[in-house]
């Protein structure tokens, strides 16, 4: 049977006389990062005293570090007719996901997507455009490149800034269902080895009720990963999910630092070596750090396992009391070890359909809310392959082709005005306490 998605088109903002996009070398350094980004900020969002408090353009480098900047994305994610913003988080720290994210900025973010979602809707209703409201994250700490010679060096967006998406996403009526050929799979699904580690990991006793916060939220697990459904409330709803999503993060971050240490050489000497090129203000040390090289350990996969398996234990333990290993556990994790093999190229690798799949050093996730029969689901996909993926292909969606458009969106206008005045009369902010801090 012939593998079928739900595709559509995505845009491209090719502006004359503007640098496009960034480069993944460059947007390791923070002040390059803010440099393409800069002709793109509506603004700049700050919690002062538990306060929203908003700045327009012109905004210099000082006036975006440490605080949310809402920006028009060049490589946007929908049609041009259909709305797509993101939220940025520029520091000189490594933030690429919630749980390394400051608490005071955590605080504001639910303030800040609601009001984003209210201008987007408005817009929406006005428009009579079908299309309903998502938000996603690429929670992707590790997004090595590799290189000819089988090594992998440190580059792409997600690696150093925390960046999330606002989009109203066509209605399905306007998608098209295409076929997926075989070398295309990893884009909308990711291998055995994610699926059957997160799998082993979520279920864990200690890390589950940790990220649960001891809640038995209704979740079910899917060919491309997990989907959990919120009921939705009149308050806090928006708050909770993120909350959730953080303790989420805070686990994967750790399991994806097991799986650097277990599986490559000299993983230790790399990982500082990157931490400070991440925090470096010289842009040399970009040349520099093409030096760093990350392989492969060995010829088989054995030992790997059995460092991913002692480091996962280690983990659990650390979030509760010794528990005795349930033998459903046990034979999931003899689904782990089968799903990791060797390519031709002797590189850690799994199966997609039976065929094999270089795996990418670490593992990030694609998470995905939408709205749909009463509650928000909450899609999260593993990263794994060195095929790109994202928030859109969480849900199961493709793009289908690339627009380019030499001109902003007819909509930016529309909605920056609207999105300004809501903040002029700053909400105090919702606290996550309990939530954020797992107690």
């Amino acid at each position: 049977m012939k593998l079928m998605t739900l595709s559509f088109p995505r845009t491209i903002y090719q502006l004359k006389g503007e640098e496009s996009f960034l480069n993944p070398w460059s947007s390791l350094n923070t002040k390059t990062t803010y440099r393409h980004l800069r002709r793109e900020i509506l603004f700049a969002i700050d919690n002062l005293h538990g306060k929203v408090q908003v700045k327009k353009p012109p905004l210099t480098e000082a006036d975006v570090l440490r605080r949310w900047i809402l920006a028009l994305p060049r490589r946007n994610y929908t049609p041009p007719q259909y709305p797509h913003l993101q939220l940025w988080y520029l520091s000189k720290y490594f933030t690429p996901t919630l749980a390394l994210l400051p608490r005071e900025q955590l605080l504001i973010l639910p303030n800040i997507i609601e009001v984003i979602k209210r201008a987007i809707l408005r817009w929406q209703r006005q428009q009579n455009l079908a299309g309903q409201f998502v938000f996603g994250i690429n929670a992707t700490p590790f997004a090595f490149i590799k290189r000819r010679d089988g090594s992998y060096w440190p580059g792409g967006q997600s690696v150093r800034a925390f960046h999330l998406s606002c989009l109203l996403l066509p209605s399905r009526r306007v998608m098209k269902k295409q076929v997926i050929s075989q070398d295309r799979l990893g884009l909308i699904y990711p291998s055995d080895f994610a699926i059957n580690i997160l799998k082993f990991w979520f279920h864990l006793p200690n890390l589950q009720d940790y990220i649960l916060s001891h809640s038995r939220f209704h979740y079910l697990f899917t060919r491309r990963g997990l989907v959990f459904k919120f009921p939705i409330t009149n308050k806090g709803n928006l708050t909770e999910i993120l909350a959730f999503l953080y303790r989420f993060d805070q686990i994967a971050y750790k399991v994806q630092l097991i799986l650097i240490h277990s599986l490559y050489k000299k993983s230790e000497h790399f990982l500082n070596n990157l931490e400070t090129l991440l925090v470096s203000t010289d842009a040399d040390a970009l040349k520099e750090a093409r030096r760093l090289h990350l392989h492969f350990e060995g010829v088989l996969p054995l030992v790997a396992l059995e460092k991913i398996w002692a480091g996962l234990q280690k983990l659990d333990l650390a979030y509760g009391h010794r528990r005795r290993l349930l033998p459903y556990l046990r034979y999931r994790w003899k689904k782990v070890a089968a799903s990791l093999v060797l390519n031709e190229q002797n590189e850690p690798s799994s199966f997609l359909a039976n065929v094999p799949i270089a795996l990418r050093p670490g593992m990030g996730y694609g998470y995905l809310v939408e709205e749909k029969a009463g509650n928000n689901n909450v899609w999260i996909m593993p990263l794994d392959t060195l095929l790109p993926k994202g928030i859109i292909e969480a849900r199961g969606f493709s793009f289908s082709e690339k627009i380019v458009r030499h001109q902003k969106p007819a909509w930016l206008a529309s909605l920056r005005s609207y999105i300004w005045r809501s903040f002029s009369q700053p909400a105090t902010s919702r606290r996550w306490g309990r939530e954020k801090n797992g107690n």
